[in-house]
């Protein structure tokens, strides 16, 4: 399970590497628009309060409408560049931050406690220099 400091962190890689992506793919530009990392970026802290229940989330809310009219207003950006952003990004970093109740963030193998490998009687000894997976078996403990 990752730290919700990780999450964010995880998020904001996101955002760049779609940026750098981007950059070299031309992907936005090919549809005559521009990849909003501003938008990106106050995405990750919307969908963070969001997911976490805080008293703030409204105030995030407006905020990020506010300061995509600001960036309309002042064409920074169209506001087709903030929604195309944001439909990009807002499902890879919706998927991160669910991490945080996931059970598995990262591939675990685990055995039973009762469960070990052990080695069979006698094979240790005589294939000592020469060791193989089918020289172990499962044992209960």
């Amino acid at each position: 399970m990752l730290k919700p400091a990780a999450l964010i962190v995880v998020s904001v890689g996101c955002v760049y590497i779609v940026m750098y992506a981007d950059v070299y793919f031309k992907i936005w530009p090919s549809l005559g628009l521009d990849y909003s990392t501003h938008t990106a970026l106050a995405l990750v802290f919307v969908i963070y309060l969001a997911l976490n229940g805080t008293k703030l989330l409204i105030f995030a809310i407006v905020s990020m409408l506010m300061y995509a009219c600001l960036m309309v207003y002042q064409a920074y950006h169209s506001a087709a560049d903030i929604v195309t952003t944001a439909s990009v990004i807002a499902p890879v970093v919706l998927f991160v931050q669910k991490q945080r109740t996931a059970k598995l963030a990262l591939p675990v193998v685990r055995l039973s406690s009762r469960r070990r490998l052990t080695p069979e009687p006698g094979l240790l000894q005589s294939r000592l220099s020469t060791p193989h997976s089918e020289n172990f078996s499962e044992t209960e403990h």
